[in-house]
């Protein structure tokens, strides 16, 4: 209930040990607190576990809370009942619990867990992400950088909103930064011999398109587009 406002009329269904269920309301902040000596009437459904999982042509009647009749003539279950299963113990929630909780990573204490919740957070914006802890003299400082999908810039806004994302999952005593990517330049020579019944100027304009910036006229995405 952390997310629910004070007049959110909401409860909270909690099992005990004994398979007795407790309803937890709010406290005036976190769910609407109910008046004093209000009367409360709950109406709920139970599952039978694995007895409830009958076999076939195990249900032959009907019974009703009123004096029908002729509606129904028969009733039979062809198929076995199935899905139906007992409780998890706490034994085995103790036991199975910090796996779960391994399957998402809320907090980054690597270099990685910066650039892999970046990437998570953010998966329509940043195409990759790469972070580094530097030590800055007094404590160690977590720079992430980014690579825009689609883009060889990096706006201040995501940069300020992955930054504010990545606050809230970073290790205490951990500076951050977030920047831009920086693109490396290289020089790429290439020698390409043109068979004779071709024209080196359509041949240079096409490789010049393969190997350039911009999405091609097929929508196809050239060798260095950002993307």
């Amino acid at each position: 209930m952390i997310e629910s406002r004070s007049t959110d009329r909401e409860f909270v269904v909690e099992m005990d040990n004994e398979r007795r269920a407790w309803l937890r309301f709010g406290d005036g902040t976190h769910g609407a607190l109910p008046p004093a000596g209000v009367s409360l009437l709950a109406d709920y459904r139970v599952g039978g576990g694995l007895a409830g999982n009958v076999g076939r042509e195990a249900i032959a009647h009907v019974v009703w809370t009123t004096n029908v009749s002729g509606l129904i003539t028969s009733v039979r279950n062809p198929i076995a009942a199935q899905g139906g299963t007992e409780p998890q113990s706490i034994e085995e929630v103790k036991l199975f619990a910090p796996q779960a909780f391994r399957k998402r990573l809320e907090r980054a204490i690597t270099a990685e867990d910066y650039a892999a919740i970046a990437e998570r957070e953010f998966p329509l914006e940043v195409q990759r992400s790469a972070s580094g802890l530097r030590w800055n003299g007094s404590w160690y400082e977590a720079l992430v950088v980014i690579d825009v999908r689609g883009s060889d810039e990096a706006s201040p806004d995501l940069l300020g909103r992955v930054r504010c994302r990545l606050y809230n999952y970073r290790r205490i005593g951990h500076d951050l930064r977030v920047e831009a990517a920086i693109r490396v330049p290289v020089l790429v020579s290439l020698a390409v011999c043109v068979k004779a019944v071709y024209l080196r100027a359509h041949v240079l304009a096409d490789l010049e398109a393969e190997f350039g910036t911009k999405v091609l006229p097929n929508g196809r995405l050239p060798f260095f587009h950002p993307g």
